[in-house]
């Protein structure tokens, strides 16, 4: 029997009370994304087909086999990595099996080898005399991260790598067609990416967001909600950043007692912008004894500090200041990857590294990565500034700022060199983290997003 035309009507509008006016405007702007990105991808389907079919025209059969080679390497990174999600699976499947079979309860021993029995069990899958393993099931899976140079007396972190928030951001915006050709993300594109993945984010006053996404309240960072807010409402908060950089001290022992001033009251952009540092510092505390010396710590520090401010405030203003090679690489848009990848200082080896991670154990690649990185401060006849720490405090407002002659040096991939000793190791990846590597396809596609960043004479953190 069919509905009348006023129940129809109804039922149309009675299901948005359902909802607060907040998941309404959600909704909204979700139907959005998914009509902008259908028209997109329709829209580039269509122009890769053009491209090809002119290809094989004109008879371009280079450009049509590069393609294919690149749109084949993306597919095998996917493949690589649910391989390695399977295998993690079947192997935590295994062994809850085999606990339940070996306990002694009554029944145990039954309920053991009936899941043995079962055609399509893992256990099934392995003959008596093997142990309780599933390696020999995926030969080629790799291992995921086993994270952390156990530095300073802390324990590893978990081997699950922290998902990049640009590729998580690029998903609302981007078509999810894996597109050989996709071009770096434009200004205008990457600031909506990362608004509308700010939306859909929970509110997270309490910096639940940076805390979580990577992995801060484990070891050996150890933050909480409760700890962030201590340290950063301390009197000459970002002097005391600059001694823990200066000392190599984690800020942890250093404050375990911080002194709050309770005639000073901190509105909530400050509160965030001392967390974003706060969050920065460890990240790369773990890290500092590799690098070759503070000018390398500070000018990393100061980089990793930008690109958390954009991340949380992606503004215009917070853009221009972003060092031009961090603009992500196409990969990076459209693989999933750690997010440690979007940190690195090569737009080259991020571009590789996105799609062949897998292959790779953090622990072993970023240690040598970092000892051999370097500012050659002697080819640019900058030798003075050899003891010179990039950073230090704004005398009117007391905030970390970059000094003078390291604006200019942070904008310029030249200035940046990779001693050969990492070729040694990894010499697959020392052409992409080489300065005449910037006439690679990679960073020839990156060329056109110089983004005219002011070279101001000192950058400061209250930009």
């Amino acid at each position: 029997m069919p509905q009348s035309p006023d129940y129809t009507a109804s039922s149309k509008t009675n299901w948005k009370r359902r909802f607060t006016t907040e998941q309404l405007e959600r909704k909204r702007l979700s139907d959005r994304l998914n009509q902008r990105r259908s028209r997109r991808e329709a829209k580039d389907y269509i122009a890769e087909l053009e491209k090809k079919l002119q290809s094989l025209t004109y008879g371009d059969y280079e450009t049509l086999v590069n393609d294919l080679m690149r749109e084949n390497d993306i597919l095998k990174a996917s493949l690589r990595q649910c391989r390695a999600r399977m295998h993690k699976i079947l192997r935590h499947a295994t062994n809850e099996c085999l606990n339940e079979s070996n306990t002694g309860h009554a029944g145990a021993e039954t309920s053991g080898q009936h899941m043995r029995s079962l055609p399509g069990s893992p256990v099934s899958l392995m003959t008596h005399g093997e142990e309780a393993s599933v390696e020999g099931l995926f030969p080629e899976a790799p291992c995921s991260f086993d994270f952390n140079p156990n530095v300073h007396g802390s324990s590893p972190k978990p081997d699950t790598p922290t998902v990049s928030i640009i590729f998580e951001a690029a998903r609302l915006m981007l078509p999810p067609s894996l597109r050989p050709q996709l071009s770096p993300l434009t200004k205008e594109e990457w600031m909506q990416s990362l608004l509308s993945w700010g939306m859909f984010r929970p509110n997270n006053p309490d910096y639940s967001c940076l805390i979580s996404h990577f992995d801060l309240e484990k070891e050996p960072a150890c933050l909480s909600t409760e700890t962030i807010e201590n340290i950063i409402q301390m009197p000459n908060y970002d002097g005391h950043i600059l001694d823990c950089l200066l000392q190599e001290n984690d800020i942890h022992y250093t404050l375990s007692t911080p002194l709050v001033d309770p005639t000073i009251t901190i509105d909530a952009a400050e509160r965030q912008r001392r967390a974003i540092i706060l969050c920065v510092f460890k990240l790369i505390y773990p890290w500092q004894r590799y690098y070759k010396s503070l000018v390398e710590v500070g000018l990393v520090f100061w980089s990793m500090y930008k690109y958390f401010m954009f991340l949380i405030f992606p503004t215009e203003s917070n853009l221009d200041e972003l060092p031009a090679w961090l603009i992500p690489t196409p990969s990076q848009v459209v693989c999933k990857h750690p997010g440690f990848v979007d940190f690195l200082v090569w737009p080259t080896l991020r571009e590789r590294l996105s799609l062949t991670w897998t292959h790779y154990n953090e622990n072993q690649l970023i240690p040598p990565l970092i000892e051999n990185f370097e500012v050659d401060l002697e080819a640019h006849h900058a030798l003075y500034l050899t003891d010179v720490f990039p950073l230090s405090l704004d005398p009117k407002n007391q905030t970390i700022q970059l000094n003078r002659p390291f604006g200019t040096i942070l904008q310029n991939l030249e200035w940046f060199k990779t001693r050969p000793e990492f070729g040694q190791l990894f010499p697959e990846l020392m052409h992409c983290v080489n300065p005449s590597s910037s006439t690679s396809h990679v960073s020839s596609e990156l060329n056109h997003l110089n983004l005219d960043l002011a070279k101001t004479g000192t950058l400061s953190t209250h930009g």
